[in-house]
């Protein structure tokens, strides 16, 4: 269970939208708007969770991050297109494709 100070903390470093109270409104690490007051709930579409990125690294602030919880349920699958988008990346010698910003889509048709 994640205490409150630290749960906002996490918020905090989420991007915001210009049209929403950012109070109530973020963009979780993959994209997924979540709402504040849907913490841990998972019937609701604006439900968003705390995961660390790397487990082995524990719950230090740098390594939490809030994501829509949907998109936390596919991180695996998420984190394999992002190895792909990276390896193609580096084939062509650009620098490594980041996973909340990756063109899933191009990277499919790479051969």
């Amino acid at each position: 269970m994640v205490d409150e100070e630290t749960k906002l903390l996490v918020w905090q470093k989420c991007k915001t939208l210009t049209n929403l109270d950012p109070a109530m409104y973020r963009i979780g690490r993959f994209g997924g708007l979540m709402k504040w007051d849907e913490y841990e709930n998972r019937d609701s579409n604006l439900g968003w969770e705390i995961d660390q990125r790397f487990p082995e690294k524990g719950d230090r602030l740098c390594n939490l991050d809030a994501l829509q919880w949907e998109d936390l349920v596919n991180k695996g699958e998420r984190a394999l297109d992002s190895l792909v988008a990276s390896i193609a990346a580096y084939q062509r010698d650009e620098p490594p494709v980041d996973p909340a910003e990756a063109d899933f889509e191009a990277v499919a048709n790479v051969p």
